[in-house]
């Protein structure tokens, strides 16, 4: 599958000349994990199928790895990640529904103190009317 099939949905994948794009994000953070890095993200590209955009001035970075489009992290930015974290579901959504692997939209890693105050893991989420997984971290 080609990056082609990612255009239409605004994602592209990680490249080093993206490095400072990331990095910038990454400085946002007040306690970075190691996953929360560049390098972290570009030695996992090809395994993982590691594609990326922004979505409301936060840094938005998923997987394609299983044939379906998750969420690797939460949304990276100063402010306001909660616009972005559902616009993000709405094109998991899109790429899930499109590809024939509907109801596959997911978080995968978020640190604790997210998780809790966003998405408790296996909670109905009532802005996204379904139930959320996530995998907690830190």
């Amino acid at each position: 599958m080609g990056d082609d099939a990612f255009a239409p949905y605004g994602l592209q994948s990680i490249e080093l000349d993206h490095r400072p794009t990331f990095d910038a994000h990454f400085a946002t953070l007040s306690r970075p994990l190691s996953d929360y890095t560049f390098s972290q993200l570009y030695t996992w590209r090809n395994s993982l199928r590691i594609l990326w955009r922004t979505i409301r001035g936060h840094l938005c970075v998923f997987a394609n790895g299983t044939g379906d489009l998750t969420l690797l992290m939460p949304p990276i930015g100063d402010t306001g990640s909660s616009a972005a974290l559902a616009e993000a579901f709405d094109l998991m959504d899109a790429y899930n529904a499109d590809h024939g692997v509907p109801d596959r939209s997911r978080l995968e890693y978020a640190m604790r103190n997210f998780s809790r105050a966003s998405m408790h893991r296996g909670s109905t989420c009532s802005r996204w009317g379904r139930t959320t997984s996530t995998t907690s971290i830190g």
